[in-house]
């Protein structure tokens, strides 16, 4: 259990004034802020990268002490050790703090968005802040224990808001998922009607070939041969629709990459994919005018005008 001024995903942000020991900062620099806890990273999962984490101990020396995470130590330490490096967060600018240990990065803000620099900073006590509870019970039996203990604590405590990691980070996920489904329903729509086109297609292109194709059979064409016919014309089909979308999708990954999260515009395994999936749902739907190709009646196909 631990405890955090500002939650991952929760809408809530603490922005702090900043300088760097050794570094050339700016005017008016900030960062992210965070007052925790010794259990809150263990809470959260949150892997230690370097040095060590906030002992109960350390909460005694709130201000002198400091944990940073990956992303801060890349930037303004770079090519030198973090650890016992100082920063100074305090607003006069009067108190430095020494850095005892890297953290991993967390999304703070969106899970779309690279995590920011942050500073943690331990705590003892705090007017407000969120309580982090890892447990491996049920979320609706754990949150009302808690509702318990703070009521036997101080009748006027009041927890609110309890929530999930998994409910933050469905909320923070829940526009792109609409948009996710809305272009699933879409990509449905147009392979559906890709499929329907080729097979009419195809099936155009045998009515019209029906006498020559009655003609190879009298001449002793296999039923087999009729099937591989089509579906080879099915295939060229198939690539020259798959050559003209992959030079569209190239130019028009721009306009996409907005929608990407994870991938990056040209991912091959995602475009491998989709080629393959056109291909196969492509030659199913040629699959039934090759067997039709392949039972026509060369008597009947001769007498076709």
């Amino acid at each position: 259990m631990g405890g955090i001024n500002a939650l991952p995903l929760s809408n809530s942000e603490t922005m702090r004034l900043f300088q760097v020991e050794g570094y050339a900062n700016q005017k008016d620099q900030l960062v992210q802020g965070r007052w925790v806890t010794p259990g809150y990273f263990s809470a959260m999962s949150i892997p230690l990268v370097a040095g060590r984490l906030f002992s109960n101990g350390d909460t005694t020396h709130t201000g002198e002490l400091a944990i940073v995470n990956r992303s801060f130590a890349n930037k303004y330490f770079a090519n030198r050790n973090p650890i016992g490096g100082r920063v100074n967060v305090d607003d006069h600018h009067v108190q430095w703090s020494t850095i005892i240990g890297v953290v991993g990065d967390v999304r703070h803000t969106s899970l779309e968005e690279s995590p920011a620099p942050q500073i943690y900073q331990p705590v003892s006590e705090t007017d407000g802040g969120y309580v982090v509870v890892r447990t491996s019970r049920a979320p609706k039996a754990v949150a009302a224990e808690i509702r318990s203990a703070l009521h036997a604590i101080d009748p006027n405590l009041a927890a609110s808001d309890i929530r999930t990691m998994g409910q933050l980070e469905s909320a923070a996920s829940a526009r792109r998922r609409f948009q996710t489904s809305l272009l699933t329903i879409f990509a449905a729509i147009a392979l559906s009607l890709a499929l329907v086109g080729l097979y009419g297609l195809i099936t155009y292109s045998i009515g019209r070939r029906t006498r020559e194709l009655g003609i190879r059979m009298a001449l002793g064409a296999k039923r087999s041969d009729m099937m591989l016919l089509v579906l080879k014309k099915a295939a060229l089909l198939l690539a020259l629709g798959l050559i003209s979308g992959l030079i569209t999708s190239w130019f028009a990954a721009r306009a996409i990459q907005a929608f990407l999260f994870g991938v990056g515009g040209h991912d091959p395994i995602k475009i491998l994919s989709v080629c393959v999936l056109l291909v196969v749902c492509g030659l199913l739907a040629a699959l039934i005018p090759a067997r039709r190709a392949a039972s026509i009646d060369p008597m009947q196909a001769l007498r076709t005008e």
